[in-house]
Formats: C-alpha cells, structure tokens, sequence
C-alpha cells in the first residue's frame, strides 16, 4: 500500500489501493486493465469479473484456452464488457489492408505471410526477462507469434481448421522462436513464425489471385508501411 500511495502522490491520483483485491471493491472503480505478467492475467481478470467490473486485458488474455473460455463465461454471467487489448486490430492501416481485402482488390485472398521476431534480453530487466521465464507466462508464441497468429485470423475471418506447428525451445522449456502452418479451407493458408532470439524483418504479406499487399515498418503489427502490387 505504501508503494501505491507514493505512486498516487508522484501523479496526483487521488485514490490508491494496496491490494487488488480492494480495487475491485471500490465502487468508483467502472473498468480495470488487465496488465500483470502473462502467468497472472487470468487471476486478476477473474478477480476483477467477479466483482462487476469491465475489463480490458493485456494480450496474450491467458495462458491456455480453458482460462480463456472461463472469463468469457464469467463475463457473459456477469454481464460486463471484457475485450483482449490487441492494438493490432485498431491500428489504421490494418484496417486498411482488411478493407482492401474485403473489396477484392487483390482478388481471392490465398495465403498470408506474417512474422515478428527481435532480440530479447534474458539477462535484462523487468520485462524483457520475463521474456524467458516459463513461470511467467514467456515464450515466443505469447509474446510475439501471438501477432502473426491473430492477424491470419483476420484476414481469413476466423480460427484455422488444421495446423500444424513447431517451437524451438531453450533449456527452461521456453520457446524462443515458433511457427506454425495453417490452413483455413481450399487454397487458403498461412505462414506465421515469431521469435524472442531473432531480428526478423518482422513484415506480413497478404496475397490475392489479381496482388498482394505487405505491410511493414517497423512491425507489421503496427504498421507505417502499406504496399498494393497488382490489385484491381
């Protein structure tokens, strides 16, 4: 508590907790953001659901798809907003590009390159350590492939029917790079790798029967960089 009310008085917020527990309890409190350590969101959400609060959280929402489909039901019985923070998705270009998509302006969409990979620091601070620790919820596939992931679903408008994926993994069971290739019906596929070991050159590509579109700079997830080739 004394941490939060040093914190509260450095930015002149008039209210501060000790516990989470008893920010859920505030009454004053409308939302809560979710942005803890990978391994601990699905506690802190559950916490906050339960106690009628809206929440926003922190990619990647869980570690496992039992955890996801638990505050899903727990929102859904408690009748509260609860939303994954993917900033992807709202980036303008991103939604550019799905909008050149949904037009035909690359014609039938066939397959999708994406890829996000830099050098993470096991040794550093916070968290780009944490980066590479199991116990926290680390690994390439949470915290980077994560993107490439998401946005193939985007793009194809729903979860692959079959994948098939590898991770190369470290001397404490995390994944320091992985991929995966998925399929999402005839002729649709996509390429997804990630890496926490690797400056890749972290673009994606959408390609259609008539072009294609890339994106890029510096991340495709955040993209400053769209480039149409053929096209309608």
């Amino acid at each position: 508590e004394e941490s939060a009310c040093k914190f509260a008085e450095r930015f002149g917020i008039a209210t501060a907790h000790g516990s989470y527990a008893a920010l859920v309890q505030d009454t004053s409190v409308d939302v809560v953001y979710v942005c803890t350590p990978t391994a601990l969101h699905h506690a802190h959400t559950m916490l906050a659901l339960r106690a009628g609060k809206h929440v926003l959280c922190e990619k990647s929402l869980c570690l496992n798809a039992a955890q996801a489909r638990e505050s899903v039901e727990c929102a859904v019985s408690q009748g509260v907003f609860f939303m994954e923070a993917n900033w992807m998705t709202c980036w303008p270009l991103i939604g550019r590009a799905l909008e050149m998509v949904a037009n035909g302006t690359i014609g039938e969409v066939r397959s999708v390159h994406a890829d996000l990979g830099f050098m993470g620091d096991a040794d550093g601070d916070g968290h780009s350590s944490a980066l590479f620790k199991r116990e926290m919820g680390g690994g390439a596939l949470l915290a980077v492939t994560y993107y490439p992931l998401s946005f193939a679903q985007l793009v194809f408008g729903g979860a692959p029917s079959k994948v098939v994926a590898f991770a190369d993994m470290d001397g404490a069971e995390v994944d320091r790079s992985c991929g995966a290739y998925l399929s999402f019906g005839a002729q649709k596929t996509a390429v997804v790798t990630g890496s926490i070991s690797a400056n890749t050159r972290s673009e994606a590509v959408i390609a259609g029967t008539c072009g294609s579109i890339t994106l890029g700079g510096p991340m495709f997830l955040c993209p400053t960089r769209l480039l149409l080739a053929g096209g309608r």
